[in-house]
């Protein structure tokens, strides 16, 4: 009821809402989440394709051309259309793109005693370059 209230008040009625299709309990509803006619959808499995894809996973050309044409195999169902989906590759809770092709560094934050601690192991010398600049900053 509240996502239809918000979708349908007058004050927002020229406002693009659009949703991070999680619910409270942790479930990921990217194409089911409730819209309303007005709510359109961070697509997180373009983002995880397209990741894979650049990564150079075989087997991705079909994949590719569905979540590039708008994700129908998720969206169509309940009358919505491509741009309900949001293309996204990175954002706040993930790495660059960058990060996320190279094989040769593995990123990992563990929290001490009040502090936060940055481990980057490298394998390249590009690698151990970003390792020393990361770790004379923490």
């Amino acid at each position: 009821p509240l996502l239809q209230r918000i979708a349908l008040d007058p004050i927002l009625a020229k406002t693009k809402l659009i949703a991070e299709a999680w619910d409270a309990a942790g479930l990921y509803q990217v194409g089911t989440f409730p819209h309303s006619g007005r709510w359109a959808e961070w697509n997180g499995k373009f983002r995880d394709d397209v990741r894979r894809f650049v990564r150079g996973e075989k087997g991705l050309v079909p994949v590719m051309m569905k979540r590039l044409t708008g994700s129908p195999d998720l969206y169509e169902q309940g009358g919505r259309e491509p741009y309900h989906s949001i293309n996204f590759i990175t954002c706040h809770d993930g790495f660059t793109l960058k990060d996320l092709v190279s094989e040769s560094i593995t990123r990992s934050t563990v929290k001490t005693t009040g502090t936060v601690r940055t481990t980057i192991r490298a394998g390249t010398a590009a690698a151990k370059a970003i390792r020393s600049r990361v770790l004379s900053n923490v």
